[in-house]
């Protein structure tokens, strides 16, 4: 049986380019992740919804929904709020790069990328959520017992 930390992370690659979703693809093949695609917005939050991922390495510039978009309404979805994402685009003016931040993202990478760079990004990214998850399940831990010894203080009072 796997433990959550034994758990493959999920990185949720969105990109309208198969070329673009291949190299990627294949920079993410065998370094312990697992990997889902999407070609557009629509099956992208669909994908998150149903898959819930670790990461999204989203393209900025897709038909029918563009990245800033996709990144907005994965930020209302339950349980996504805080899912990272990290942009990757052509789309490299300042403008560009604040929207996509104002947007929910946590990174911005401009293309054509460094792949070492955006593997070492992407598991920074991972590692930062992955420690406020645990963080979190502390925290809850550590609010159950405050109540069970508060509880099992108001019993021998009485």
């Amino acid at each position: 049986m796997n433990t959550e930390s034994e758990i493959k992370p999920l990185v949720l690659i969105v990109d309208d380019n198969p070329k673009n979703i291949q190299v990627l693809g294949g920079m993410l093949a065998g370094r312990d992740l697992n990997i889902a695609v999407s070609s557009g917005g629509r099956q992208a939050l669909e994908i998150a919804s149903e898959a819930a991922p670790d990461l999204v390495l989203l393209d900025v510039m897709m038909p029918e929904m563009d990245g800033y978009e996709v990144c907005r309404k994965l930020r209302e979805m339950p349980g996504l709020a805080d899912l990272p994402v990290i942009f990757l685009s052509a789309r490299t003016e300042t403008e560009d790069m604040v929207m996509g931040f104002r947007s929910g993202a946590v990174d911005y990478v401009a293309k054509p990328f460094n792949q070492d760079e955006l593997f070492a990004r992407v598991m920074t990214h991972l590692d930062l959520r992955r420690a406020k998850k645990e963080r979190e399940r502390a925290l809850d831990e550590v609010c159950r017992i405050k109540d069970e010894l508060a509880s099992r203080y108001h019993e021998i009072n009485e």
